[in-house]
């Protein structure tokens, strides 16, 4: 096998594998940083010269832009909307970030919690050294 072929993962150690994950991810990395970069550049280049749409015969680019609605504060907005006679439909939720350790405790516990279920997923860590 020569330096540059990978072997099958069905034929590597763990060790190995860890090894090869490492590797993957720091290439993952590189390109996901390039990405961002290539995408950024071509935002800017295509503002300043006001492109909106570029076709070739292997590529369209496209910009555009998106508005993304965020309700930052609950209570003045429904309080605006009310002012304004614009019919508002609440409902109430459970908070499940802040209920999540009272959950598990009550299941640990043994209780039975109708609506509520509990599964393990078994999965690997890897931290790597910079």
């Amino acid at each position: 096998m020569n330096e540059t072929s990978i072997k099958p993962m069905s034929e590597m150690t763990p060790a190995q594998m860890v090894s090869r994950y490492s590797k993957v991810l720091a290439l993952k990395k590189k390109i996901d940083d390039e990405y961002k970069q290539l995408r950024a550049e071509l935002l800017e280049v295509t503002k300043e010269s006001g492109v909106v749409s570029l076709k070739t015969e292997d590529y369209t680019l496209t910009r555009q832009s998106r508005t993304t609605v965020k309700v930052t504060n609950h209570k003045a907005a429904i309080s605006a909307l009310e002012d304004r006679e614009v019919p508002v439909t609440t409902k109430v939720v459970l908070d499940d970030d802040y209920m999540k350790p009272i959950y598990k405790k009550m299941l640990e516990e043994g209780e039975v919690i109708p609506g509520i279920d509990s599964f393990t997923t078994e999965f690997v860590t890897i931290r790597m050294k910079k």
